[in-house]
């Protein structure tokens, strides 16, 4: 393989798949991998998926309309909480709220809170 002129080739990347699965096991993100080892996080993921081991994914289920409605009227947590709480990424909860005509920004969820106290009273 050539090299240009004043650059040097960089050392492969070798942890050991014990190392890795470990890592993922315990939550580490292909980045927090890549700094410990001092590689680009993509460096980091090629040699995860390279050894067939991938990050835990997500299998919650979004919640019904009137369960997520009561969720983001009520409870004044970011989003990425309340997605976590049903075990789905906050990409998925939102794209669920949109398609019921609910808000997921503050102001939105704001508005709906102070909607849904005035149809109670």
């Amino acid at each position: 393989m050539s090299e240009k002129r004043g650059q040097q080739r960089r050392p492969e990347f070798r942890a050991s798949r014990a190392e890795l699965a470990a890592l993922l096991a315990q939550g580490a993100s292909y980045a927090s991998i890549g700094r410990l080892y001092s590689v680009a996080d993509s460096t980091a993921r090629s040699r995860c998926l390279g050894l067939h081991l991938r990050r835990p994914t997500t299998n919650g289920r979004v919640p019904d309309a009137s369960t997520l409605r009561f969720a983001l009227s009520v409870v004044d947590m970011p989003l990425s909480q309340i997605a976590a709480v049903w075990g789905v990424d906050a990409d998925h909860l939102s794209r669920a709220a949109r398609r019921q005509g609910l808000p997921t920004d503050r102001v939105g969820r704001a508005a709906l809170r102070a909607a849904i106290e005035e149809a109670r009273l």
